[in-house]
């Protein structure tokens, strides 16, 4: 029934009842309801389909065009885009949807005013998404022109045991804004179907990228697919989703009580699909026996922590739950006795020792220099000594059980100290966060206080180089001398600071939420950002930097490698286009040792090859290829590989859809893309 029909049938309904006995509570309700629909068919009369709550709204305009020669693969122009609008700090209401008519490549259409999410679908295209839009009656909003590029569908099914399974909640999300802090708006790009009888789903208008596929049904273990490549205009017939019951794991620790007799606590944690990280799903005391339960879980890899009634964390394991597991742990430990000295005199400390399996105990030393608990294993060990503010971080060092059962631990740190402060660009001081580099080796870390002091102690004497950051400024690398008679001191004076403003964009303008920016220049550290959901980033660097150096590495796309130069692209986002074609290079480290060679292209700032791998929540990288080395998807162009510190360096030009090897002495070989 169209709002036109419903507006007369409710004032005919009306007349019909001022005839008859009827109460005047019902006949205001029948003339509220008149009003809601004739307002919303101020709506309707520009083709427009509104749902309730949007009585008494001002009416306001927002328009665009197409943009048919930077769209891609597009076969017609579309006579309408629908366009969802999104109430923002209003989630319980449902969405407005507004079908908006194209006429010559442009379309115009009203909406109530406010701030709201907006979705633009054209059937058989990829979906375009505006967030915090603001609609006002009295300035009419240009969208500006769309870029279409045709979608493609996706169909699958859901079993369990090989037998079809029906109402699975089967969802589809970009991968890249899959874990985005504004869960809210990463929901409503996420596309949600339910498997029929025959377990079938299917999903439609789907873009160029690499998605997540979530599948959920109660009673059975949530199923992931992460890292699913899609390339329109080909269909997806996507493999069977297996479903698995739920699964329990029952966990004995030995001995029962931790070192001091109290009880083990435990977290469990569950890598988060598409990113680098975990998230505690259970957590909780063992008994006094050694035993700690959890169940209803999802099947798969799990990571086990035993931690000290103190919370260092002892143990850890990884294990894949299926189905009523049992895993026991024992802790091996042993009496440590240590001293930590700063020029023979001994000092209070805060010390803790992180082992390379990732476990790490924390001790305290007092004013004798004495620190004493319990180690879990023999072997290597890093410290790291707090000082007030700052953590110095020493080499690795063996330690081992005496005669006596007793591992004893001298950290005998030599006297060179350094002193200073922190002042803006105005010469006040300022809080600031202060790294001081051995080499390439951040030594120390430290936070001032507002005061901007700082004082470092346990130092070797020799050149450093130290560095100051802070929201106003930064100062770079400046070198510094250490001396043993503490008489070291500086002055850090921020440099005034500049923002650049990107987005990150996809060949046909969408943009590219939760990608991972790396960020370098000359004059500044590798930072590292992300996108957020309009594709946007701002990276704050000195006011007199020239060249800045980015490397995006986003899941779906090949790494891009580019430089920036002044001005910077203003006060308007420099556009990063993604998603162009591709090579793969192949870098061969077989023979070599740390540290990892760096990256760059056409000769700019490099990039540690490992910050170039995609997101993976543990194992191996995605990038490894045994046994050789890594292969990194890249777009075409001349690279560079540098092996530190000897500075062997290898070139390699990569052709579009090909494959190239480098190792060192800068050998390279060309293979074929297969």
């Amino acid at each position: 029934m169209s709002l036109r029909v419903a507006a007369l049938t409710v004032a005919s309904s009306e007349c019909t009842a001022s005839g008859r006995t009827s109460s005047r509570r019902a006949r205001v309700a029948r003339l509220t309801a008149l009003a809601v629909v004739l307002t919303l068919a101020t709506f309707a009369a520009d083709g427009s389909t509104a749902p309730s709550g949007t009585a008494g709204a001002d009416a306001a305009t927002l328009h665009g065009s197409l943009d048919p020669e930077r769209s891609t693969n597009a076969p017609r122009v579309p006579d309408r885009i629908d366009v969802r609008l999104w109430r923002v700090g209003r989630e319980s209401e449902p969405p407005l949807t507004i079908s908006c008519p194209v006429t010559q490549l442009t379309w115009n259409c009203r909406a109530p005013e406010g701030v709201f999410d907006v979705e633009l679908r054209v059937e058989g295209f990829a979906r375009h998404y505006r967030w915090g839009v603001q609609l006002d009656a009295s300035t009419p909003l240009d969208i500006g022109p769309l870029q279409l590029a045709i979608g493609t569908s996706i169909t699958g099914t859901v079993q369990h045991d090989g037998a079809p399974l029906a109402d699975v909640t089967v969802e589809l999300t970009p991968e890249a804004g899959a874990n985005g802090s504004d869960v809210r708006r990463a929901n409503l790009r996420t596309q949600s179907d339910k498997s029929d009888a025959n377990g079938r789903f299917a999903f439609a208008d789907i873009g160029r990228g690499s998605f997540l596929l979530v599948a959920r049904k109660p009673g059975y273990s949530t199923v992931s697919r992460a890292a699913l490549r899609i390339e329109p205009p080909a269909t997806s017939q996507l493999p069977p989703l297996e479903m698995r019951p739920l699964a329990s794991v029952r966990l004995y620790v030995t001995p029962p009580l931790d070192f001091v007799g109290k009880p083990w606590m435990i977290h469990l944690r569950q890598p988060i699909p598409a990113s680098a990280h975990y998230q505690v799903v259970r957590r909780g005391a063992a008994t006094e026996i050694g035993e700690w339960v959890a169940d209803q879980l999802d099947s798969g890899a799990y990571t086990i922590e035993v931690r000290d009634s103190s919370g260092n964390r002892i143990e850890q394991r990884e294990v894949e739950l299926l189905q009523d597991d049992i895993v026991t742990i024992a802790v091996d430990h042993f009496p440590l006795e240590g001293t930590i000295t700063v020029a023979d005199a001994p000092v209070k400390a805060h010390i803790t020792l992180t082992s390379e399996d990732g476990s790490s105990l924390a001790f305290r030393s007092d004013a004798e220099g004495r620190f004493s608990g319990s180690l879990t294993s023999e072997g290597r060990w890093r410290p790291s000594v707090r000082f007030s503010r700052g953590v110095l971080h020493l080499a690795p060092i063996d330690v081992r059980r005496g005669p006596e059962g007793i591992g004893r631990v001298a950290l005998k740190l030599p006297g060179g100290a350094l002193s200073g402060s922190v002042v803006d660009a105005n010469g006040k001081p300022t809080a600031a966060t202060i790294l001081l580099f051995r080499g390439d080796v951040i030594e120390v870390s430290a936070q001032t206080a507002d005061d901007g002091r700082f004082r470092f102690i346990g130092l070797e004497t020799g050149e450093r180089r130290v560095q100051a950051m802070a929201p106003a400024g930064e100062t770079g690398r400046i070198p510094v001398n250490i001396v043993d008679d503490d008489s070291a001191d500086v002055i850090l004076a921020l440099r005034a600071s500049k923002r650049i403003r990107g987005r990150v964009v996809d060949t046909s303008g969408q943009p590219i939420p939760g990608a991972k920016i790396l960020a370098r220049s000359s004059h500044s550290e590798q930072r590292g950002l992300e996108s957020g959901l309009d594709g946007d980033f701002s990276l704050a660097i000195p006011a007199d930097t020239t060249t800045v150096s980015l490397a995006i590495v986003t899941p779906g796309f090949p790494i891009r490698m580019l430089t920036l130069r002044p001005p910077f692209g203003g006060d308007r986002p420099i556009p990063i286009v993604l998603g162009g074609s591709a090579a793969r290079l192949h870098i061969d480290c077989r023979g070599t040792t740390p540290p990892w060679p760096e990256v760059s292209r056409d000769n700019s700032v490099p990039f540690a090859l490992f910050n170039l791998f995609m997101p993976r929540p543990g194992g191996p990288p995605r990038e490894y290829t045994p046994p050789s080395g890594f292969t990194l998807e890249v777009e075409p162009g001349e690279y560079q590989v540098c092996w530190a510190p000897a500075g062997e360096c290898a070139t390699a030009t990569i052709a579009p859809g090909s494959r190239k090897s480098v190792q060192r002495l800068a050998k390279t070989t060309d293979r074929e893309n297969k």
